[in-house]
């Protein structure tokens, strides 16, 4: 389809994208859709915004609306979307379906990659790999053509900000914050000017292209919503040579693994020495039925989740301890995983902390359930344990943490947003 576009984006999906069609729940139930390229652009969008307004939710929807469009009655008033967007599909991959195994080329991704993929695939056990849920395997690229109204094109620099943004960390369809669904933004053509971008092939451009956004980040405060600002974090993690994007991201999964869980007899990734970092939410967890006057420092990392412990009562058994918050289930976490790749080159790992307001104030973390359930009140450096785990990227893992079981990354480097 050839139209007059204002915008020309095209993007190659760098790791399996699970992403919903007509039929979600069905066995071959993955397609590429404009609804949900429209959905993520959005979300990319509001994280460039907070400097720009201010850190003002009202004025964020007003001006969301204004170019995207929203529901009668919905935040910032009703309207058509100022943006209209083409998809294009050149040779659509036939979906990995649900019951088969993910695999990165012959063999099963690893336990890395299959833990950020918990919920979509069964993450240990004989099953390891197997999908619930129906993906599209990657690589494999699209195009987005963009019209513009004459009413917003003044507004024209926003929107490239944010396809660039998305096109740097973002991805598309579940779990695409743990990786998965990544997008690396190939070109980008303006009416009139032709190409104005094309794909960083090295960390060092990869460095250079965050300078050319010119995102104004939010200074001084926590932003409302998730967005970019002066606490914002960034890793750039090459790939050895010879890895695959998913054997990239299934080390990064793996050092996630190595950093927060607790293990099992000892053991995480069903064979290496566990850390065990955190053992205050260990021990705490088995305290429950006392008072809490402290939550787990793992809930940093999203709510709710489920402490899996021994049953102390019963020898042999396992007992569910769940960890949520009083009255919101569910705070997506605040780190960002994402496979930067370009045909022919090493991949680049981009891991990104967008920290924002955790909860609402005054919202409390609920230890338990029923009437052993405990609550206590969100800490204020309640993001520590994430911010350690970016410096862990770069650094290795401290002494205190033991041996290391394999040697660090080499040539990571970070961007800080001040």
């Amino acid at each position: 389809m050839t139209i007059q576009a204002d915008l020309s984006a095209t993007f190659r999906v760098t790791t399996p994208a699970f992403i919903g069609g007509g039929d979600p729940g069905a066995k071959d139930g993955a397609e590429l859709r404009l609804a949900s390229f429209k959905g993520a652009l959005r979300f990319w969008w509001r994280a460039t915004m907070a400097g720009e307004v201010g850190n003002n939710v009202d004025e964020l929807h007003r001006r969301e609306a204004e170019l995207f469009g929203a529901s009668a009655g919905g935040p910032g008033g009703g309207g058509q979307s100022a943006v209209r967007m083409f998809l294009e599909v050149s040779d659509k991959p036939k979906p990995v379906e649900v019951g088969d195994v993910l695999k990165d080329g012959r063999t099963t991704v690893g336990s890395g990659a299959r833990y950020l993929g918990y919920g979509v695939m069964t993450a240990f056990g004989k099953d390891s790999g197997k999908l619930t849920r129906a993906c599209l395997p990657a690589p494999f690229e699209f195009t987005v053509q963009m019209r513009l109204k004459p009413t917003i094109r003044s507004r024209r620099a926003e929107l490239e900000r944010a396809i660039k943004v998305m096109g740097l960390f973002g991805g598309l369809g579940s779990k695409s914050r743990k990786g998965y669904g990544s997008l690396t933004l190939m070109s980008l053509k303006r009416k009139g000017d032709g190409e104005v971008w094309t794909a960083p092939t090295t960390t060092d451009e990869f460095l250079e292209a965050i300078t050319t956004l010119k995102l104004s980040p939010l200074r001084g405060a926590q932003p409302e919503w998730t967005a970019f600002s002066d606490q914002a974090r960034v890793m750039l993690v090459p790939a050895r040579k010879g890895d695959s994007a998913m054997a990239l991201l299934n080390r990064l999964g793996e050092d996630l693994v190595m950093y927060r869980s607790w293990g099992n007899e000892g053991r995480v990734l069903e064979k290496e020495k566990a850390e065990r970092n955190f053992r205050e939410d260990h021990d705490l967890i088995y305290e429950v039925k006392g008072v809490a006057i402290k939550h787990p420092k793992r809930v940093a990392f999203g709510l709710p989740h489920n402490y899996f412990i021994k049953d102390r009562k019963k020898p042999g058994r396992r007992k569910t301890v769940f960890v949520g918050a009083l009255k919101y289930e569910r705070r997506a976490s605040p780190l960002f995983f994402h496979i930067h790749e370009v045909e022919n080159q090493t991949p680049i790992g981009v891991v990104l902390l967008m920290p924002a307001r955790f909860l609402p104030e005054r919202e409390l973390i609920v230890i338990g359930k029923g009437r052993d359930a405990k609550s206590a009140p969100l800490s204020a450096n309640v993001l520590e344990p994430v911010d350690a785990f970016l410096t862990r990227l770069k650094e290795g893992p401290k002494p205190k943490q033991g041996r290391p079981y394999r040697e660090p990354y080499a040539g990571v480097k970070e961007v800080r947003f001040v």
